[in-house]
């Protein structure tokens, strides 16, 4: 999902900013503790879309709370 909503520079494609503007929520997954995105920790990547992210699915619920 994260190759979805970055670009390889790490930059917003913009598909979060589209679908809100259709009215569309946007839920990413999977947040994995054992699998984080480009090695930043799992609570980072939950926290660095701010409130533009509608939701997210992890299969570690403790660290979703967290996040």
């Amino acid at each position: 999902m994260h190759q979805m909503l970055f670009d390889w520079r790490g930059q917003p494609t913009g598909v979060i900013h589209d679908s809100h503007l259709h009215h569309i929520a946007v839920h990413s997954w999977t947040y994995r503790d054992d699998a984080p995105f480009w090695g930043e920790d799992v609570e980072t990547s939950m926290t660095g879309f701010g409130p533009r992210l509608d939701g997210f699915f992890t299969d570690f619920p403790f660290t979703g709370y967290r996040g």
